[in-house]
């Protein structure tokens, strides 16, 4: 097993579950949690007409639990820290709702307008131009 040290001022890129596990064993509390997990949007889709069999970003992008892993960050989140969660506008509702569930207040949504979002059938829907975030100050 890696042992895994904690440095301050250090950004980590990481299974956000083992990570938060892992503060949480050795005490460690932190300023901010700004996290990006995964939406479960890949799916087939009837996009042959234009070259494309379907949205799929591997195995990582299916079953992901939207809220399990919102129960273990109250533990390891300072008192006045902050939380960013990025996601697809459908997951939003399920996890805001387990954020109040432990506590925590959303002060805001925040968009994103991508620079250069995935091209659509604009034919059929519209191009979605931005993605968002959920803060909890």
């Amino acid at each position: 097993m890696i042992q895994m040290t904690f440095d301050l001022n250090y950004i980590y890129n990481s299974d956000a579950i083992c990570l938060l596990k892992k503060m949480k064993k050795r005490g460690i509390v932190i300023d901010a949690i700004i996290t990006d997990p995964p939406y479960n949007v890949s799916r087939k889709n009837n996009f042959s007409t234009i070259g494309r069999q379907g949205v799929e970003f591997g195995d990582w992008d299916h079953g992901f639990d939207q809220t399990k892993w919102l129960k273990s960050i109250k533990d390891v989140l300072k008192f006045n820290g902050n939380i960013i969660i990025f996601n697809d506008w459908k997951n939003m509702g399920d996890i805001a709702k387990e954020l109040e569930k432990q506590g925590f207040e959303i002060k805001d949504l925040i968009r994103w307008i991508k620079p250069a979002p995935m091209p659509r059938n604009t034919n059929r829907r519209y191009v979605c131009d931005a993605e968002y975030a959920l803060w909890e100050p």
